[in-house]
């Protein structure tokens, strides 16, 4: 007060007196904060020195024991006024048929199952026989590639034989000339007219030949086209089988969606006939027919194992149907490659021939051009040349129609394939229309299912009101200040600033620290601790006690998360758990205004953390009357130094705001309704939060067990995760009544969730945080109540408070309007109870059966 009458003193006159006069109120002002903290630490540094002792461990500190959840069930109202044993016989009957309902129940879901395995593989079939044929249009579109490629191989082929040919016969032609030159000479012209009648027989011969090779090439050809035609037709064979496949598994799928909606059928029969049984027929009766009931649904298994059997074995007939398909085509593969290597072996044979044909016929002209004249050699010539280009324009005008015949077929067959995937598209188109009838189809039996679950509800008794008094009350314990330092810490300025990056829980951390000045500790001996601490103390390391304080404030740490922040700080500057990582955060903790204790077991050393809460499952030390505990494990016996700093405060384990971790969202995860599907939450939760509720202890405060679930419930969402259910949730909920949002909001978290206990799925009892109970699989009756609560407080504004029966956890609602139901009156206010666990869809005012409202008690919320 003092220095801010003399700032204003100063700003008022202005006058070089009196700002000498605040500089130096100034000085002395800051001079007697450092002689404090200075002294301060030194007292417990002189403490420090002289209070190692040892310490004998108390017992640890047990777990509360509660009793588990028990499963929810449906009990009837029994007649008071028959005779007990008769009651006793007719509840051991009741639990019997219970029992058998449950295990039918159970048959169902398996059978329901099983189904949807045989549709996964059916859907698994049909993508492999479209793959399949994919395949097959591949191969044809392949083959055909590989055949024009072949007819162009052949083309060049035919064309350098030809060029062979040409150079062959002007070989033999200037050879023949050169000859004939000597002939003339010697010949006579009475060989004339006999040179003239064989030349003429020759043609005759090589007319013939000719034809005969063109009506040999005619036959080949004929005989190839009836291959490909025989191809042809067992290509269509085998796609008619891979038809008749489909449709059979498409008949198969058909008779599986029959048999499932006649178990449904029958199912719903069975319900409604045991139902009137049992209010219309006697015990005797209800007996014999349970027994029925059992040899019927014996009968109904039987039934339905032969019928999967029947199934299985279509399933193996349409696979060997599928097997022989494939041995089809491997077989037409086959048959191909040895019709072309038939065609090819002919082809080189052919050409052998020709070969040596043309050898015999160059031999032949050689004796017979020796006999000839030049008159001959002259008509030779001339008809020679006739003749090739007589073969020339055969060859061409064969060349030209080979080429428009391979067009022809290039096109015939590019129009099959088109056709081929026009069929392909529309029959994906078709299974595309069929997938989508079926979600419709599925789509309507929820909406029909959700209206018979509306219309049951609406005929069920009415829920009359009735009031319940409960008179142990747990009130919510108030937040307090976080642990501040005694006095402020200045800014220290350094030439040359240092700084040390972390990372915890995923989020980035930053603080500025010399790494050179930490202190390194070997063995924890009481001098070298406090020439240690005596280094810690000095102003080098204030502007890292600023900054964790700083990083406390921005991200909104509670007290849980900041200690975990200066533990992973600590390890990143000195090496995880070292001693002098140890030494440095109990500093760093102790100037931020926390009570803690160091201890030595003589090598090791440790820090001891002070908390108001009894916290689970973890030993702790006694001193000066309050209980110390280890954020690891501690062994049996330790030197505790009981050293004390001023104002000095304990934990909490409250988490009083949204704490700012960097985000790492999870995958989504969809929650639906049963009786209203339109209302669903579909959202992700932030893994690093998770990551750090799974480091979160349990406790309570005063030694009230029921103060952890307010702990817990009390704790508000994620930003991110409120944001998306005030998006999702509360369109849904407008326009409607107080009673009817809640409705949707407790059948939301009944039926939306599944449920099982703690012990079988993470070995212990263990509560969530809201934000779990969206991300984890399973939630039991106490992680239903707090998600239940967070919802309708934040949704609704509604007030709500916690009942706790032993062995089970339930809520209830204040309501501004006249709602009927079970009433708990705590302060003159009714609260209306909402029983998330109870699965058979109770509606709100309703109580599970079986607990115990006299041994009820409320936990208020804020």
């Amino acid at each position: 007060m003092a220095l801010c009458l003399v700032q204003g003193h100063a700003q008022n006159n202005k006058t070089s007196k009196a700002r000498q006069e605040l500089e130096a109120f100034r000085r002395e002002a800051h001079g007697d904060l450092e002689n404090f903290r200075r002294q301060a630490m030194d007292d417990f540094i002189s403490f420090a020195r002289q209070t190692w002792k040892e310490f004998g461990r108390k017992a640890p500190v047990p777990q509360p024991k509660e009793d588990f959840v028990i499963p929810p069930r449906v009990i009837p109202k029994q007649d008071q006024t028959k005779p007990k044993q008769e009651q006793l016989k007719e509840e051991q009957e009741r639990k019997k048929q219970e029992q058998e309902m449950m295990r039918l129940e159970q048959e169902r879901k398996k059978q329901a199952k099983e189904l949807a395995r045989l549709e996964q593989e059916r859907v698994k079939q049909e993508q492999e026989l479209a793959r399949l044929e994919q395949e097959r249009v591949k191969q044809e579109q392949e083959e055909a590639r590989q055949e024009q490629e072949r007819v162009k191989r052949e083309q060049e082929r035919a064309r350098q034989e030809e060029e062979r040919i040409k150079k062959e016969q002007a070989k033999q032609e200037q050879q023949q000339a050169r000859q004939e030159q000597e002939r003339i000479k010697k010949e006579k012209a009475k060989q004339e007219k006999e040179l003239a009648q064989q030349e003429k027989e020759r043609a005759k011969a090589e007319q013939e030949r000719l034809k005969a090779e063109q009506e040999r090439a005619k036959a080949e050809e004929e005989k190839a086209k009836q291959e490909q035609e025989r191809i042809k037709r067992e290509q269509e064979q085998i796609r008619q089988e891979q038809e008749k496949a489909a449709r059979e598994q498409e008949r198969l799928r058909q008779e599986q969606e029959r048999l499932k909606q006649e178990q449904e059928k029958a199912e719903q029969e069975r319900i409604k006939q045991e139902k009137a049984r049992q209010e219309k027929e006697k015990a005797k009766k209800e007996k014999e027919q349970a027994k029925q009931e059992k040899e019927r649904a014996k009968a109904e298994q039987e039934r339905m194992k032969a019928e999967q059997e029947r199934i299985k074995a279509e399933q193996e007939r349409i696979k060997r149907e599928q097997e022989k398909a494939e041995r089809e085509q491997e077989r037409l593969k086959q048959e191909q490659e040895r019709l072309k290597r038939e065609q090819e072996k002919a082809e080189q044979e052919r050409i052998k021939a020709e070969q040596e044909r043309i050898k015999a016929e160059e031999e032949r002209a050689k004796k017979e051009e020796a006999r000839q004249e030049r008159e001959r050699i002259k008509a030779e010539q001339e008809q020679a040349k006739a003749e090739q280009e007589r073969i020339n324009a055969e060859q061409e005008r064969a060349r030209k129609e080979q080429a428009r015949q391979e067009r022809e077929r290039v096109k015939a067959e590019q129009e099959r394939i088109k056709q081929e995937h026009a069929r392909v598209k529309a029959e994906q188109a078709r299974i595309k229309q069929e997938q989508a009838r079926i979600k419709q189809e599925q789509d309507r039996i929820r909406r029909e299912q959700a209206k018979a679950e509306q219309e049951r509800l609406k005929q069920e008794v009415p829920v009359k009101t009735h009031p319940v008094v409960i008179d142990e009350v747990v009130a919510p314990t108030p937040p307090e200040p976080q642990p501040q330092p005694v006095e402020p810490i200045q800014e220290v300025p350094v030439v040359e600033e240092k700084t040390i990056d972390f990372t915890f829980f995923g989020t980035h951390g930053q603080v500025r620290c010399d790494v050179s000045l930490c202190p390194q500790l070997s063995v924890a001996k009481d001098t070298e601790v406090a020439d240690a601490l005596t280094v810690l103390s000095s102003d080098r390391f204030d502007n890292l006690i600023i900054d964790c304080l700083k990083l406390r404030q921005d991200l909104k740490l509670s007290d849980w998360a900041y200690l975990l922040m200066l533990r992973e700080m600590a390890n990143t500057i000195c090496g995880k758990d070292t001693n002098g990582s140890v030494l440095l955060m109990a500093y760093v903790y102790m100037q931020s205004g926390y009570k803690m204790r160091l201890a030595s077991d003589g090598s090791k050393l440790y820090m001891l953390y002070a908390s108001k809460h009894t916290i689970y499952e973890q030993g702790a030390f006694e001193v000066d009357g309050d209980l110390y505990y280890g954020i690891e494990g501690l062994p049996e016996k330790m030197y505790i130094c009981q050293a004390s700093f001023p104002r000095e405060k304990g934990l909490s384990l409250f988490v009083n705001s949204n704490q700012r971790l960097e985000n790492r969202p999870s995958e989504e995860r969809t929650i639906i309704s049963k009786a209203f599907p339109d209302v669903r939450l579909t959202t992700s939760v932030n893994l690093n939060l998770i990551d750090f509720y799974n480091t979160y202890p349990t406790s309570n405060i005063g030694g009230n067990l029921m103060s952890r679930w307010a702990m817990y419930a009390n704790t508000p969402l994620d930003s991110l995760v409120e944001a998306k259910i005030l998006d999702e949730l509360k369109p849904k909920l407008q326009g409607l009544s107080q009673k009817d949002a809640v409705e949707r909001l407790l059948n939301l978290v009944q039926t939306g969730l599944e449920y099982e206990y703690d012990t079988k799925v993470w070995g212990h009892d263990r509560a969530f945080f809201a934000e779990e109970s969206v991300f984890y699989p399973y939630a039991d009756c106490e992680d239903r109540s707090i998600l239940l609560s967070r919802l309708v407080r934040d949704l609704l504004g509604l007030k709500c408070v916690l009942i706790y029966y032993p062995r089970h956890l339930a809520m209830a609602v204040h309501f501004t309007e006249r709602v009927n139901g079970d009433v708990i009156y705590l302060d003159n206010i009714d609260y209306v109870v909402c029983d998330p666990t109870f699965i058979s869809g109770a509606p709100v005012g309703r109580t599970m059966p079986d607990v115990d409202n006299q041994t009820a008690k409320a936990i208020l919320l804020q």
